[in-house]
């Protein structure tokens, strides 16, 4: 009798273990996957645009003339704010850029010096021919992006 107690104990601590560790992977399973698919930056800015536009529509139940008001009105902000990016943002990115260059390069380096320091002779070769690598595929990328 006290052995098949002991063994239903053991039975039920078993099925809980297993109830548990489903429940709590749907859970965690569910959660992750909702906060990927939720976040505005996974979708880009077409994305973001249909999902308002839909919220829009679904919540405030938008005649089809309003939607499409709202819709050119979503269309020309962007616009706006795209020139506005273009023609006072970026200008003043690139001096401020411009004038960090010498202390941003003082600064590499200095790295470069160090990590030089910890390698022997044939790693450092290795080490310069990796960072001439990157720079060729850094000033690569710059001319596709000009472009």
């Amino acid at each position: 009798m006290r052995q098949a107690k002991i063994g239903l104990y053991v039975g039920l601590v078993f099925a809980s273990g297993v109830l548990l560790g489903v429940f709590g992977q749907r859970f965690y399973a569910a959660s992750t996957v909702t906060a990927k698919s939720n976040t505005p930056g996974n979708k880009g800015p077409a994305g973001f645009r249909a999902q308002y536009l839909a919220e829009m529509q679904t919540r405030l139940n938008l005649t089809e003339d309003q939607f499409n008001k709202v819709a050119q009105f979503l269309d020309e902000t962007r616009a706006r704010m795209n020139e506005v990016s273009k023609t006072r943002i970026e200008p003043e990115i690139m001096a401020i850029r411009k004038r960090m260059e010498p202390e941003m390069n003082a600064i590499r380096d200095e790295q470069i010096q160090k990590i030089r320091a910890i390698l022997t002779p044939e790693q450092a070769l290795g080490y310069d021919q990796l960072r001439k690598e990157r720079e060729e595929r850094s000033k690569q990328k710059v001319k596709e992006a000009a472009h």
